[in-house]
C-alpha cells in the first residue's frame, strides 16, 4: 500500500472510485494522474517501479522551489512529467497527456507560486481549452455528464443545473482533501459555474489548492 500526494481525476463521476478511500489496483480506476512531491528523497528509488507496475498513466515527480534543510544536494527544483509508454514503462515527457498543452515547466511554476497570477490564470485557460477540444463538449463528453442527466428531475431547469454544477464542484474539491466553508461558492461563483465551460470547470477544480482559488479562476 502507497498514498501519494494528490490522484487526480479529470472526469470523476465517471471513474470506478474507491468507496473506502483506498484504491484497489485491478478493481478501481487508476487516476489521470498521480503527484509525487519530493521534498527529502526520490521517487525513483522505489514508487516510481511501483506505480509503472500498476500502470498508472502519468506521474508528475514535483521538487518544489523552497529548500527544506535535508534535501540532497542532487535534487534540483522543478517538476518531471512521466508518461507509460506501450510497453508500460514510464518514460519523460515535455508536457503533460492528460492535460493537453500543459507544459512541466508551467506546471512547477503554477504549484510553487504564493498565488495565481495573470500568466497562470492564461496558461489554465488555454490547457482549459486545449482539453474540451480533445474530449469534446458533447453531452457524452462533458464534465458534467451526469449533472444533465439529472437535470431533468429538478425543479426550475437553469437552477437546477447550476445547483448540479456547484455539488458537483464541492465533491471533486473534497476528494482532493480540501476544507470548504459553508459558504461556498458565493454568489458571484454561483454565476460563473452557470457560464463556464465544463473544460474550464475541469482545469480550475484540478488546478486551484484553495475555495478561493477556485473562484478566481472560474
Amino acid at each position: 500500500a502507497m498514498q501519494p500526494d494528490e490522484c487526480l481525476y479529470l472526469y470523476p463521476e465517471r471513474a470506478d472510485l474507491p468507496t473506502a478511500g483506498s484504491l484497489t489496483v485491478g478493481e478501481n480506476d487508476p487516476p489521470d494522474v498521480v503527484v509525487e512531491v519530493d521534498y527529502t528523497t526520490d521517487v525513483r528509488r522505489g514508487k516510481l517501479r511501483v506505480y509503472e507496475s500498476w500502470a498508472f498513466p502519468e506521474l508528475w515527480v514535483e521538487v518544489p522551489d523552497d529548500e527544506p534543510p535535508r534535501r540532497r544536494r542532487s535534487q534540483l527544483s522543478g517538476l518531471t512529467v512521466y508518461l507509460l509508454n506501450r510497453d508500460g514503462h514510464y518514460e519523460i515527457a515535455p508536457e503533460s497527456r492528460a492535460f493537453p498543452g500543459w507544459r512541466a515547466e508551467e506546471i512547477h511554476l503554477a504549484m510553487n507560486e504564493p498565488a495565481i497570477t495573470p500568466a497562470i490564470n492564461a496558461t489554465l485557460r488555454r490547457v482549459g481549452a486545449e482539453l474540451g477540444a480533445r474530449d469534446g463538449t458533447g453531452p457524452d463528453d462533458d464534465l458534467l455528464l451526469a449533472a444533465h442527466r439529472r437535470e431533468s428531475r429538478l425543479e426550475g431547469g437553469a437552477e437546477g443545473r447550476i445547483r448540479e454544477r456547484v455539488e458537483l464542484v464541492r465533491q471533486t474539491l473534497r476528494a482532493r482533501g480540501m476544507a470548504l466553508s459553508s459558504g461556498f461558492p458565493g454568489a458571484s461563483c454561483r454565476a460563473a459555474l452557470a457560464r463556464a465551460s465544463a473544460a474550464e470547470i475541469a482545469a480550475a477544480s484540478l488546478a486551484c489548492r484553495t475555495e478561493q482559488d477556485f473562484e478566481r479562476l472560474i
